[in-house]
């Protein structure tokens, strides 16, 4: 027989899932109506092997016999795109993000069951964006370097340098196609307080100077130093 799934196991992969990519930045409708063939439909999804199905191909596991291969617990669902990526790229994939990534799908897909959705919670698009916006949202939440400049007093205050890592991490991390929207709104949103936080870090920068601690000060160190000079006589 082998070690590829038979059609069985390919339909229970994609039931489990509801059909979708699981990829969690993708989770892409596979399966759908054929044009106008009301009697067809077409299926652009597969069931791709979590440890290889031959010798030499990606995450290939040599303790395995052929019938653990092509069970269904060595499968997961996805779109033909990203089936054709975990299979080129073993180091980037490995085998604990697959199973990581089939549990959680069919985890929501279990969630699911019974319940009506909106439709925009099952566009590709979305949920992408929702993602997208959770990272953001790690990566500069509004209690941290955001709380610090709305709340702290720069008139001859001085700071940690660390109040402002979050935005100094978005800056430096935040570049490139991996981190932008889909949606043109959101994006243009983001790329505004892309150039707000360059100005930002720009106007800190020149307008504060360092102390003998390391921490940021917006009064020149030589000027506290005299300051305090002129305290102590």
């Amino acid at each position: 027989m082998g070690p590829k799934f038979d059609d069985k196991t390919k339909r229970t992969l994609a039931d489990r899932v509801n059909s979708l990519c699981s990829h969690p930045d993708c989770r892409a409708q596979t399966k759908g109506p054929r044009g106008v063939d009301t009697d067809k439909a077409v299926n652009v999804g597969e069931a791709a092997h979590i440890t290889a199905a031959n010798r030499g191909a990606a995450r290939y596991d040599a303790t395995l016999t052929d019938e653990q291969r092509r069970d269904a617990s060595n499968g997961i669902w996805m779109c033909g795109v990203h089936a054709k990526l975990i299979d080129n790229d073993a180091e980037k994939f490995p085998v604990e993000l697959l199973r990581e990534w089939k549990k959680n799908a069919e985890e929501a897909a279990f969630q699911h069951l019974g319940r009506t959705q909106p439709v925009a919670n099952h566009t590709p698009r979305v949920e992408a964006d929702r993602n997208m916006f959770r990272k953001f949202m790690a990566t500069v939440p509004s209690s941290g370097s955001i709380g610090f400049l709305r709340t702290f007093n720069f008139a001859g205050g001085s700071f940690s340098r660390d109040a402002l890592g979050e935005l100094a991490d978005y800056h430096n991390a935040w570049v490139g196609p991996d981190h932008e929207f889909l949606d043109e709104d959101l994006e243009s949103l983001r790329k505004d307080f892309s150039t707000e936080t360059l100005q930002i870090l720009a106007i800190i920068a020149t307008n504060t100077w360092s102390d003998e601690s390391g921490r940021r000060s917006s009064v020149p160190a030589e000027l506290v130093r005299v300051a305090r000079r002129k305290l102590v006589v």
